[in-house]
């Protein structure tokens, strides 16, 4: 297993244990204070930490080793994830947001680095079959931690918290034998906090992938949730719902690589991802049942990773090492301000607002 493989595991690892966590723990905040809201609104809390502490991780791995970094975000996350058990353990429910953003915060800056320490592990004329690759393993780890998050949660309560505790380690430690190919910046001239703007084609694309991102979960939760009302056999169509987010997401890595091998270029395939997100769309306004509304999500859940593989893989091909931490910590800040501004307008409005007439 060469050095990129034995990083996506670690990434794999890593993205398991949260699955499981995120999955669980609103279930059991839930049942035990009987009040969801408290963590109701993660995304947004995942988001907004995004915002303020993606651009340290940048800068952190402009500056310092990627290894090192990474490795010790990792150890980090894994006591933050032992307070919020504690946290649980003893009932002070009240106190769960402030371990919650710590997390998220330690989170966001660990997926700006290890995103650059693949980029310099890898083939710059592969990148894009790299993140497609790594897009596959992890939408894998997502899903079975999804599936497995509620069960371990019935099971241990709590202490179900202590197999993401786990996950964090067991990635610091398969990210030990690890090379790094920038292994120390201290000699280099310390990079500014200074913004650095990529160029503003990468800037829309961000945007777009954003706003096409996870939000697009709300809104078409909302719209089966309006359509249910009426209809029996809610249950299995929002399993079918969820069926769907996973299957296409897992499909979404080997969309992208089939069509790397059968169009040969990376703007053709992004221009054929586009056109799915625009069918997508137009399923939402024209579709009047929720036949098209779960087609309108599995091509959002398609597209949308494929389209952020592409993007990714340009841009970190075409920016200089010395500034591309910071550079693609801007466009993951620009990606969250999409999704934000849309999850607000979203939950501003009606179902009713969301369709018209065919």
């Amino acid at each position: 297993m060469n050095n990129s493989n034995r990083l996506i595991l670690s990434f794999a690892t890593s993205a398991l244990g949260s699955a499981v966590t995120w999955t669980g723990l609103p279930i059991l905040v839930a049942q035990r204070t009987g009040d969801s809201s408290r963590i109701g609104d993660l995304f947004i809390l995942l988001s907004l930490c995004t915002l303020v502490f993606a651009y340290g991780g940048g800068w952190s791995v402009d500056r310092f080793s990627a290894r090192g970094a990474s490795r010790t975000l990792n150890v980090l996350a894994s006591l933050l994830v032992c307070v919020l058990c504690a946290i649980c353990a003893a009932g002070k429910f009240q106190r769960i947001r402030p371990a919650i953003l710590a997390l998220f915060a330690c989170t966001a800056m660990i997926d700006v680095v290890q995103g650059q320490w693949l980029v310099s592990l890898s083939d710059k004329m592969r990148l894009e079959s790299v993140f497609a690759h790594r897009l596959t393993i992890i939408a894998c780890a997502k899903v079975a931690g999804m599936t497995l998050g509620p069960l371990l949660f019935g099971a241990l309560g709590e202490y179900a918290l202590l197999f993401d505790a786990a996950s964090f380690v067991l990635a610091a430690l398969l990210q030990g034998a690890i090379a790094d190919r920038n292994p120390s910046r201290a000699a280099a001239a310390k990079p500014s906090w200074k913004l650095q703007v990529p160029p503003m084609p990468y800037v829309l694309s961000s945007l777009l992938v954003g706003a096409t991102g996870f939000p697009m979960t709300f809104v078409f939760l909302a719209l089966l949730s309006h359509r249910m009302e009426k209809l029996a056999g809610a249950a299995g169509i929002f399993s079918a719902f969820w069926f769907i987010a996973g299957a296409f997401f897992i499909f979404s890595g080997f969309l992208v690589r089939w069509l790397l091998k059968r169009l040969g270029s990376p703007a053709l395939c992004a221009m054929v991802l586009g056109v799915l997100i625009f069918a997508s769309f137009l399923n939402i306004v024209l579709g009047r049942s929720y036949l098209f509304w779960m087609l309108a999500f599995g091509l959002i859940v398609l597209a949308n990773p494929g389209l952020s593989v592409l993007v990714g893989a340009e841009f970190a091909r075409s920016t200089s090492a010395v500034i591309r931490g910071r550079a693609t910590a801007f466009l993951v800040i620009a990606e969250q301000i999409s999704a934000l501004g849309v999850l607000a307008i979203a939950r501003n409005l009606k179902p009713d607002q969301l369709m018209m007439a065919a």
